[in-house]
C-alpha cells in the first residue's frame, strides 16, 4: 500500500544510493593505474593518467576516464586502450574479489584540458590588466 509523501511509516526506509559502486571504482582506478605503469608495455599508453572511474549501479561496467599530456595522439591512445582492455580486465580479475569483472570502457577526460585552457585565458587577462594598470 502506497502512503502519501507526508505520511511515512517507520518501517519504510528511504532508499539511498549504495556506496559500493564508488568503492569498487576507487579500487579499479588504483589497480588499472598500477597495471598501466607496471605491466602494459604499449608506448602509446606510457603518458596516460587515470582521472576517475564511474561504475554502473550493477557493477557490470566501469567507465574509466583518462587524460594525457597531448591530444594529438588521442586516436592512437584510444586504439591502444581497446587493444589492452582484455589484458587489463584479465589482470583485474586476479586482484579484485568480485565474482564478475566489469567491462572496461575507456573515455578521454576533456575536463583537464578544458581547465588548462581556462587557466591560460585567465592568466592572459590578468597580465593584460596588470599592464593596463601600469600605463
Amino acid at each position: 500500500m502506497a502512503y502519501p509523501e507526508r505520511i511515512r511509516r517507520p518501517f519504510e526506509r528511504q532508499s539511498q544510493p549504495s556506496k559500493r559502486p564508488q568503492q569498487v571504482g576507487e579500487v579499479i582506478q588504483m589497480r588499472v593505474a598500477q597495471l598501466l605503469k607496471r605491466d602494459v608495455r604499449d608506448p602509446r599508453l606510457a603518458q596516460v593518467v587515470i582521472t576517475r572511474v564511474d561504475m554502473s549501479p550493477d557493477l557490470k561496467q566501469a567507465k574509466i576516464f583518462f587524460t594525457q599530456l597531448t591530444t594529438e595522439t588521442l586516436p592512437e591512445t584510444e586504439k591502444a586502450f581497446d587493444k589492452a582492455s582484455g589484458f587489463l580486465r584479465t589482470r583485474l580479475a586476479e586482484c579484485i574479489t568480485q565474482r564478475h569483472v566489469p567491462k572496461l570502457v575507456f573515455v578521454y577526460d576533456g575536463n583537464v584540458a578544458y581547465s588548462e585552457t581556462i587557466a591560460k585565458v585567465i592568466d592572459v587577462a590578468v597580465a593584460q590588466a596588470h599592464v593596463g594598470n601600469e600605463a
